[in-house]
């Protein structure tokens, strides 16, 4: 009996390591796949962070761009604003200047100079000066020193402040000495002196 007690007890303790062994090595299939596994879902995990917040890296970037756009044109528009508000102030106190400056003592002989020096531009012929509306009242004693020379007052439709037009009609020559085309023609001259261009 005890031999065969001994025979079941060597048999239970081959089970029984066999049994252990397969065990292990469930475990370590178990743990293996499980590694894997864990492996597998950490990569996942780490490549949705990563393009997540890549993403909003761009999303973020996108908006700094735009806000960046937004006020940058803002910028601009109050400089070319302010650009205008200085240009019309310049040129509205120059205007008036220019006025003023029609009604005193030295533009009479300011206008004789300019018309002499005008006649010799655009050459003989056959001219008439344009004067302005408020200069109708000169007509005469001009065409005392002027003889030949047809003088008009121009339409009040047509700004001059001061100065003359004057039209060759043997050469088709046209000259524009008015102080509103004088004075507005410095525009572009006046933005580039200033440094006020905006690009």
């Amino acid at each position: 009996m005890k031999i065969v007690d001994n025979k079941l007890e060597r048999f239970a303790k081959d089970i029984m390591t066999d049994v252990e062994k397969k065990r292990q090595q469930i475990i370590e299939s178990v743990d293996e796949k499980l590694d894997e596994k864990y492996d597998v879902c950490e990569t996942q995990y780490l490549t949705d962070a990563y393009n997540y917040i890549q993403n909003e890296y761009k999303k973020i970037d996108n908006e700094k761009n735009e806000i960046l756009s937004r006020t940058m044109m803002t910028c601009k528009k109050k400089r070319l604003l302010k650009r205008e508000e200085i240009i019309d102030s310049t040129f509205a106190s120059a205007k008036e200047k220019l006025i003023q400056f029609t009604k005193g003592e030295l533009y009479e002989e300011h206008l004789f100079t300019a018309i002499s020096k005008g006649i010799k531009q655009v050459g003989d012929g056959r001219l008439t000066v344009y004067l302005a509306p408020e200069d109708s009242n000169r007509i005469e004693k001009l065409k005392q020193s002027f003889n030949d020379v047809e003088f008009k007052a121009e339409s009040k439709k047509r700004e001059m402040i001061g100065g003359f037009k004057m039209v060759n009609h043997d050469s088709n020559i046209f000259l524009d000495e008015s102080f509103y085309t004088l004075l507005y023609e410095q525009k572009t001259n006046f933005l580039e002196r200033c440094k006020l261009d905006i690009e």
